[in-house]
């Protein structure tokens, strides 16, 4: 019988909390803001493109030194890959949602913006260091 009640207790405490998350923030300005850092990052590859040496480092999770180097061409994935990871988690979190699972459509959307900037941090970060 306690078991039950501190059960109940503690889903009506996680469904305010996330009613409150959801009103603190808006899944519409996470989608913004995602795309808003892809296109961002397009831009400062594209801004700095002439400038930047026919070979980058793009893959630091190889040894340091030359297999780390890929051709500057390669360097427009990155927000490639930002889009497309952002747009596939926002039409599951769409595809959720109407399933009524909240919790799931917001940890989808925040994955797809900390991606999103984490990936306009690097593309900064790599063009600062190139240049």
């Amino acid at each position: 019988m306690a078991k039950n009640i501190f059960k109940e207790n503690i889903l009506k405490v996680s469904s305010k909390r996330l009613e409150e998350i959801e009103k603190a923030v808006s899944l519409k300005n996470l989608v913004l803001f995602s795309f808003l850092f892809s296109f961002l990052a397009l831009g400062v590859i594209g801004l700095s493109y002439r400038l930047l040496p026919e070979k980058i480092p793009l893959f630091y999770s190889r040894p340091w030194g030359e297999e780390q180097l890929a051709q500057k061409q390669l360097f427009f994935l990155v927000p490639g890959l930002m889009s497309v990871f952002s747009l596939l988690n926002f039409c599951l979190a769409k595809i959720v949602l109407k399933k009524s699972n909240n919790f799931l459509s917001i940890m989808l959307c925040f994955f797809s913006f900390f991606l999103c900037l984490i990936g306009l941090v690097g593309v900064v970060k790599i063009v600062l260091l190139m240049i």
